[in-house]
């Protein structure tokens, strides 16, 4: 039996490294059935969740990045991955397609992805293109609407267009050190070069446009807060400090729809989307 379930805080048996793995480990079981499934980690940076997945059940896992990551793999990642490891993992300079066959899985993953893909409608008719007609897609990111900006942690930012209202907006905190820049950076100097990663790195929609994308090539697509919110809840629990102990009695008192909509909105999207559409993996 292929098995992730943890349905108590007693069931959980392994330390998962965040909220977001266990998750999507939780999804897998969902949707295998006890099957061992064919998985892609979609922008799998340096192995890491495929690592703790792969170890802990009978799925095979297959990952691909941008080709800077190569030489960011851990030995325990190829170790977990096995001796065909190098046909497993991929890494690639051009972002528009993904390296694999049509048909090719039955369940993909991106974790804090798909705000940095250039053509998002692109990713998603490659993601139905490389799934196998029941195929699941599951993807956590931040829209628009995102107020705190994750990457700077300066808020409202992504907001403003590209250019000089941006900079000016953003240099004061790095004026004041509300953020960090190195010593060897001026204040002017880390905002020009953060505004210019922004613009170079990020791409954030909002949940209407990105609704719209994934519709167009499959033929459902859900929102799962409360899933992702009821594995935090766990994993804290488990944890055990007394932090982590109250903030799981939090999550836990406030769970609802209402919160849910937060979570969406206000911190990160957790969509799955099922069953191509046939135009996507068959390229017609």
């Amino acid at each position: 039996m292929v098995s992730y379930r943890m349905d108590t805080v007693a069931d959980i048996a392994k330390e998962w490294n965040s909220a977001t793995t266990l998750y999507v480990a939780r999804k897998i079981d969902e949707i295998a059935c006890g099957r061992a499934l064919d998985i892609l980690d979609v922008g799998c940076g340096d192995g890491r969740v495929m690592e703790l997945l792969a170890r802990s059940s009978a799925h095979r896992f297959w990952g691909y990045d941008l080709a800077y990551r190569k030489e960011q793999i851990p030995v325990q990642v190829r170790e977990a991955l096995g001796s065909d490891w190098e046909s497993r993992l991929k890494f690639i300079t051009d972002d528009r397609r993904i390296p694999f066959d049509d048909a090719s899985f039955d369940l993909l993953f991106a974790n804090q992805v798909f705000e940095h893909v250039r053509n998002l409608e692109g990713m998603f008719k490659e993601c139905a293109r490389v799934l196998r007609p029941d195929g699941t897609l599951i993807a956590l990111f931040p829209f628009v609407t995102y107020p705190l900006e994750g990457h700077v942690k300066i808020p409202f930012v992504h907001w403003l267009r590209h250019g000089r209202l941006r900079r000016a907006y953003m240099y004061p905190f790095y004026a004041l050190r509300i953020r960090p820049h190195t010593p060897a950076a001026t204040a002017w100097e880390a905002t020009v070069y953060w505004e210019r990663w922004l613009a170079q790195s990020t791409r954030y929609h909002s949940l209407n446009r990105v609704r719209c994308m994934t519709t167009a090539h499959f033929e459902q697509m859900t929102l799962d807060p409360l899933g992702y919110l009821q594995a935090r809840i766990d994993l804290q629990r488990k944890r055990g400090h007394r932090r982590g102990r109250l903030e799981a009695v939090i999550l836990a008192f406030l769970k609802s729809r209402p919160l849910g909509w937060m979570l969406t909105h206000g911190f990160m999207g957790v969509l799955v989307a099922k069953n191509p559409q046939r135009s996507s993996f068959t390229g017609t």
